[in-house]
Order: structure tokens, then C-alpha cells, then sequence
């Protein structure tokens, strides 16, 4: 992901999420991290509510952005969309369910 403002004037700053840190505060999830660039070298923070996950999504599911990913991307993204969509699933009924569906430790 990329980031810009005005502010940045003509300085656009990569973002990489993959490393992000992911905390739990109150009602949201903080993503930390830090931005390294050509002489840039900032933490940011990025906190989100459970609405801003939703528009998120939404924002995804637009009709703009699934013609571009399927003009660009092709079936090989959309594999990888679903294999993903799946695995949140199962981590989510995992998380919901206590942790009791899918592991390996029975109780007695």
C-alpha cells in the first residue's frame, strides 16, 4: 500500500501491513508499525472499529474495484481471495467457539 497527502507534497511512502504489529484496545484493533523510506522513518498506527472493517470490506466488494482485480489479477487472484475468505472464516468460528473447533486438545 502506498501513502500520500498533501502534506507529503510529491513524497509517496510504502506501507507493508504484513508487518504491522496487532493489538486489542477498548472496542478496536490497532495495527503499529513503521513506514522506511529514502529518509523517512516513522511509526504509525492505524486504529479500527468494527464498523471500519465492514466499510472496508464493502469498499472492496465494489463493482470498480472486482472489475479491476478481474482485469488485472484473473482467476489466479480470485483463488487466492477465496482460499483467504476461508481461512478467516474458520479463524473467526475458531475465535467465536473459544478456540474449541478445530483443535487438537480434547477435553476430557
Amino acid at each position: 500500500m502506498w501513502l500520500w497527502s498533501k502534506g507529503l507534497g510529491r513524497l509517496v511512502l510504502p506501507m507493508d501491513f504484513s508487518r504491522s504489529e496487532v493489538v486489542v484496545e477498548e472496542d478496536r484493533l490497532v495495527f503499529k508499525g513503521w513506514v522506511v523510506a529514502l529518509k523517512v522513518y516513522w511509526d504509525y498506527r492505524l486504529s479500527l472499529e468494527e464498523k471500519d472493517v465492514l466499510d472496508a470490506m464493502a469498499l472492496m466488494a465494489d463493482r470498480q474495484v472486482m472489475e479491476h482485480l478481474a482485469r488485472t489479477e484473473g482467476l489466479r487472484f480470485v483463488a487466492l481471495l477465496v482460499r483467504r475468505s476461508l481461512a478467516f472464516g474458520f479463524a473467526y468460528l475458531r475465535a467465536e467457539l473459544g478456540g474449541h473447533f478445530g483443535s487438537r486438545e480434547r477435553e476430557p
